[in-house]
């Protein structure tokens, strides 16, 4: 078994800074996954090449998830907002590819965006607001993103490990105020500017993309969300938890009052049936442009 590993979707920082420190374990093996031609997949390999990290891409076909994926990546990681769960049936893939690598040790980026401000909802909320939000986000990452990473990780009996969590690093980013946080057009500034002298201009500026977008894969997922209610209701799993929408459309719909989407917030929501038809059908106008972009494979004679 390989002792190292570093899931590469969202670790820029973490690989770059250790091969420039010499401090990359022997095994290290940057994982990314994600649709050809995705973002994720052309930064992931330019980054690695350039680090001569051995690197192992996760090739997923849009078109090769179906609603059993679905299924399992809801029953491995028992969460409750849909993006999460949109999240998770990529981490899935990722994790299932990783322990077929026999890596049993990951690090991941997850917790960057809750720290330093890396989400658009930071940037619509008010300025006093803003610390309030960012302390609500830390609370709830047990059962959001750090639930989606620990699931199905460990489901797959893989370690993932979350270095921007590390309870010091978390004690700076409570310290650093939040306009560094957010500045010059950039979320994660503050992190951009401390490495400033250490990272690839084209991973510097490289504006957050979550990580569903960037793998190219959301609007595949996006066409089974009407059926969400079903399956998490097949699971069992409304005994624990009603299924809800994010708390990103809750402040979204509140207009980004912070006080009255909290209050929203605790009587959990599902997506109305008129959402779910929009949703479903900007998903598949997203479906079917992309086979109508699809080049036609011609045989010579």
């Amino acid at each position: 078994m390989r002792e190292g590993g570093c899931y590469a979707v969202d670790a820029g920082v973490e690989v770059w800074l250790g091969a420039v420190d010499g401090r990359l374990p022997r095994y290290c093996v940057a994982f990314t996954v994600g649709a050809e031609g995705s973002e994720d997949l052309t930064y992931a390999r330019r980054l690695t090449a350039d680090l001569g990290v051995p690197h192992v891409v996760v090739p997923v076909r849009p078109r090769e998830l179906s609603l059993r994926d679905v299924r399992e990546a809801m029953r491995v990681s028992e969460l409750t907002e849909y993006g999460d769960i949109i999240n998770a049936v990529v981490s899935q893939r990722l994790f299932v590819a990783v322990h077929h690598a026999g890596v049993k040790v990951v690090l991941t980026g997850d917790g960057s965006d809750e720290l330093f401000g890396g989400y658009t909802m930071y940037r619509r909320i008010g300025d006093a607001d803003r610390r309030r939000l960012f302390l609500h986000k830390i609370a709830h990452l047990s059962r959001t993103e750090l639930q989606r990473v620990d699931r199905t990780s460990m489901g797959n009996r893989v370690e993932a490990r979350v270095p921007f969590l590390d309870v010091t690093m978390l004690d700076l980013a409570m310290r650093i105020p939040q306009e560094l946080k957010y500045r010059d057009g950039y979320e994660k500034w503050i992190v951009r500017h401390a490495f400033a002298d250490l990272l690839p201009d084209y991973v510097a500026a490289r504006h957050k993309n979550p990580m569903s977008h960037s793998s190219g894969l959301h609007e595949r997922i996006r066409l089974f969300r009407p059926l969400f209610p079903r399956l998490y209701r097949s699971l069992g799993y409304q005994c624990a938890a009603p299924l809800q929408r994010d708390f990103s459309e809750v402040l979204r719909e509140h207009d980004y009052d912070l006080d009255a989407a909290i209050t929203a917030a605790r009587t959990p929501r599902d997506l109305t049936l008129g959402e779910h038809v929009r949703d479903l059908a900007g998903a598949l106008r997203w479906n079917l442009a992309s086979l109508v972009r699809r080049p036609v494979r011609t045989t010579s004679t």
